[in-house]
């Protein structure tokens, strides 16, 4: 976004400044409303606090009535104290007993999963949101999942729904649709066949990523990407090699990097939580053993321990039974 003269200092200044000053700016004047509105500015304003400091940008979002979420920029400090503070639904969602899933996010915008039928993007930080096109009827008999993420190559964004039989029912393929911002259209097509898919699409580097197993009851054994731009998918291998019995327990991404996590249970309340970080994606040897800590005396419902952020000083905040996710 290049401009010159006075309009490019005021771009200049306007864009380093946090996004609720700059709520109250576009009351300003017509200018002010037009310039900070624009696609470009935003896409300057977000790189250049993403430059300054990342982990300002970025909140932990997790679904509950209200909706809550804590400043990743608080966690990473050692001090104790963190705010966590509500966030209004988004306007459309016609009732707060709503079924609410979170399929994904990207720079700032969340994609919702309303009573599952219709797309919602959502920014949670303005509260707007928009209600997309319904994708064609449902296909009996298969198990659904979902990604969000961005097109940098044509600046914008995509919604992706996979289908992939299960629990009984054959394919030979898995039946791909893709929502496109640019278009506010569907589009579908047939890939090769894609097993059980077990965790929420994670948007890295370009591309969607999915853990999946063999089949619908094998062990977790690989990550699926899916190139957004391009549109093929790609395999990652994962770090389960190193046991036979391992089986990876979720998918997020920490440092910037793909991290896999999984639960080694060693008694009836306790268990070894272990995580592998991919240092230099997409390469496979670059798998580091991140973590390995004992947890005791936990709850019963192991399965919900799911690791939402790690301090510099050692620590982990865990969540237990609430969607999560980054924005």
């Amino acid at each position: 976004m290049e401009k010159v003269g006075e309009e490019g200092i005021l771009i200049d200044i306007l864009s380093r400044l946090p996004v609720k000053s700059l709520l109250r700016f576009k009351c300003v004047c017509k200018q002010w409303r037009s310039l900070i509105s624009d696609p470009e500015f935003a896409e300057l304003q977000l790189g250049r606090s993403k430059e300054h400091n990342p982990n300002a940008c970025r909140r932990v979002l997790w679904l509950n009535n209200p909706i809550r979420s804590i400043d990743c920029e608080s966690l990473s400090c050692s001090n104790e104290g963190t705010t966590v503070r509500d966030i209004k639904h988004p306007s459309i969602v016609s009732s707060l007993e709503s079924f609410i899933e979170i399929v994904g996010s990207c720079n700032g915008l969340v994609c919702l999963l309303v009573d599952f039928k219709s797309f919602i993007l959502w920014n949670p930080t303005t509260g707007a949101c928009n209600e997309l096109p319904s994708p064609s009827s449902d296909i009996s008999g298969r198990e659904y999942f979902y990604g969000f993420g961005y097109d940098s190559s044509t600046n914008h964004y995509k919604l992706f729904k996979g289908s992939s039989a299960c629990y009984g029912f054959l394919s030979d393929n898995t039946i791909v649709e893709i929502y496109s911002c640019k278009t506010n259209s569907w589009r579908r097509m047939k890939y090769e066949f894609i097993p059980y898919v077990t965790s929420r699409g994670l948007f890295l580097n370009g591309s969607l990523h999915w853990l999946v197993g063999r089949d619908c009851s094998d062990l977790d054994s690989m990550i699926v990407s899916f190139d957004v731009a391009d549109e093929t998918f790609g395999r990652l291998v994962s770090p389960l090699l190193l046991d036979l019995d391992t089986v990876l327990e979720g998918l997020m991404i920490l440092e910037d990097c793909l991290f896999v996590y999984q639960d080694n249970w060693t008694g009836f309340n306790s268990f070894t939580f272990e995580g592998w970080i991919l240092r230099d994606y997409p390469v496979k040897s670059s798998w580091t053993k991140y973590c390995s800590f004992l947890i005791e005396e936990s709850p019963a419902q192991h399965y919900l321990w799911d690791p939402l952020w790690f301090r510099k000083d050692g620590k982990v905040l865990f969540h237990l039974g609430h969607v999560a996710n980054y924005f």
